[in-house]
């Protein structure tokens, strides 16, 4: 109290200066007294709570770091209050909240005390960073505390993908099996080390082994490749450490002979389409989308180490029905259709080389027969363009419009010097046939002839004496279709027969003249992309027989 003792003016009334009241929230008492009076007043004040500066109060958490349990392992949160002048701040009401899952978070016992403190408790059954605020007496302090929780040790391991797969045998699994440890809260444990050994069906591992869980808790293996025998195989994964239920755990795989799988899905659905492949990587050019931007110049490449898409370089010419060869670690795109400006279809003769070291496209010489639904073979590091439709001329029956008569015409390039050169024309003019090399022999199968919609027709020719041969005709005629080369075995897969699609897939050995019936494709599918990478023979896109999947962004591969 200051201005004490206060002497009373003329109406009797003395008033002090001031009444400072105690640092305590709660009830004050003020008593005046009288000299020569044997008596007393007494004054009552309630004191409440300065108000806590936002910036000035602190949060804090002791330790920073826990591990995930149900309270055994906890941290103390702090919470100093004080005032815009730095001074501490007593009965204040104190409420803390925790980012995150899993925490029980225990709230301070009554008000900050005599210094401002007061405190509260976290614990959590969920891993990961919790950021704790605080109010004091309704102001949100700025300050926050940050708490680290790691998971607690290893109960648990489990399948995380690549069970049941079925891949040929002697050949790797499709996907590398992985798992996932994680502890009594399925919180993911990094650092348990797990080891990947084959228990049946005398396949390998390869890779690092064992393998140490990563930041979510995954051991995958580097790759599991499966015995010689068809049959089914084995392999488990162990983690190291006591108590942790389902450990080991067992991936099953089945070896066969030949099989199919679906791969990751085109990014743009097209078809008229063609695909190459070199350097580990299958590529997907042009094509048709009748249903969206028409011709396409769109090139986009799959990884099948990560089984994933991705963008290129477009084509300089969008176009579709056209051709694609690889020579020497360059894909060249060959001839095809693309309207001009006014809608007219044009038939080109365009040769682009697309070099994938810089994503880049360079224009070559020419075709000197402009042609679409051609087809194309590498021979001995030369490119054999070989029918194909020619540019429209009035129809033989009806003048009056344009046709695009079948051609049985072959030029050769020659990359190293830029030229084309003519050969000798196929016996059977024709039309979206395939086309393959075998050992310096190229082969042209099936196809559209004139008069004859599925061809079931084999012709090879020899580069080196530029002579053509009939070889035994294909058990199912089609056209539309793909075709490769794989160990010297020639694949013809899908097309399109009695106004269908198929999924006929037929071989034919050189050697024997003969042609055998192999798995099925996986899909209805025509007027597809196809090429032969590692040994297996890609089909994408294209078009299926189901009105739904008129435009197809399926890929998927056969292992013969």
């Amino acid at each position: 109290v200051s201005g004490s003792p206060a002497t009373t003016n003329t109406s009797g009334i003395a008033t002090v200066g001031s009444w400072t009241l105690g640092p305590t929230p709660g009830s004050n008492a003020l008593a005046a007294t009288v000299a020569g009076l044997n008596a007393s007043v007494t004054f009552t004040a309630t004191a409440t709570p300065r108000p806590a500066s936002s910036t000035r109060t602190t949060v804090t958490a002791a330790p920073t770091a826990i591990i995930a349990s149900t309270g055994t392992s906890a941290t103390t949160i702090t919470v100093t209050a004080r005032d815009e002048s730095g001074l501490p701040i007593s009965g204040a009401a104190v409420v803390l909240t925790a980012s995150g899952y899993g925490n029980t978070l225990t709230q301070p016992a009554g008000t900050t005390d005599a210094n401002g403190v007061a405190t509260g408790t976290l614990s959590s059954t969920g891993r990961g960073t919790k950021t704790v605020s605080a109010t004091v007496g309704g102001v949100a302090i700025t300050q926050t505390a940050t708490v680290t929780v790691s998971a607690g040790p290893a109960t648990t391991i489990a399948i995380l993908r690549g069970n049941n797969q079925t891949a040929g045998a002697g050949t790797p699994v499709f996907t590398p099996p992985a798992v996932i440890v994680g502890d009594a809260f399925n919180n993911s444990v990094p650092g348990v080390n797990v080891t990947f050994a084959v228990t049946a069906g005398s396949g390998s591992v390869s890779g690092t082994n064992p393998v140490v869980t990563d930041a979510g808790g995954i051991a995958a293996i580097g790759a599991w490749t499966l015995g010689d025998q068809v049959g089914t195989n084995t392999l488990s994964a162990t983690a190291e450490g006591g108590g942790i239920t389902g450990n080991p755990v067992t991936f099953t795989a089945t070896g066969v002979g030949e099989f199919w799988t679906r791969l990751a899905y085109l990014p743009t659905p097209r078809m008229f389409l063609a695909a190459g492949a070199l350097n580990g990587t299958l590529y997907a050019l042009g094509g048709s989308d009748p249903q969206g931007s028409g011709n396409l110049s769109t090139v986009e490449a799959y990884s099948p180490a990560t089984n994933a898409w991705g963008p290129r370089t477009s084509m300089p010419t969008p176009r579709s029905s056209l051709a694609v060869g690889v020579v020497n670690d360059v894909l060249y795109a060959v001839g095809g259709w693309n309207p001009d400006p006014t809608g007219t279809t044009l038939t080109l003769a365009t040769l682009e080389a697309y070099d994938p070291t810089t994503d880049t496209w360079i224009t070559k010489a020419p075709m000197p027969t402009p042609r679409a639904e051609l087809a194309v073979a590498v021979a001995n590091g030369i490119l054999y363009a070989i029918g194909g439709a020619g540019e429209p001329t009035p129809c033989d029956s009806e003048p009056w419009r344009l046709c695009s008569h079948m051609l049985g015409t072959v030029e050769a390039y020659d990359p190293a010097t830029d030229t084309w050169t003519a050969k000798t024309s196929m016996p059977t003019p024709r039309i979206m046939f395939g086309a393959a090399a075998a050992n310096g022999i190229v082969y042209a199968v099936g196809g559209q002839g004139s008069g004859n919609s599925w061809l079931q027709t084999l012709e090879a020719y020899d580069a080196a004496t530029d002579t053509w041969t009939t070889r035994a005709p294909m058990p199912t005629g089609r056209f539309g279709l793909g075709v490769g080369v794989i160990d010297g075995i020639l694949y013809a897969v899908g097309g399109e027969v009695f106004n269908a699609a198929t999924t006929a897939n037929e071989a034919y050995n050189p050697v024997t003249d003969r042609w055998s019936t192999k798995v099925p494709m996986l899909e209805w599918r025509r007027f597809f992309g196809a090429a032969v990478l590692n040994g297996r023979f890609y089909a994408v896109a294209g078009s299926s027989s189901a009105a739904s999947n008129w435009r197809l962004d399926l890929a998927d591969a056969y292992k013969p």
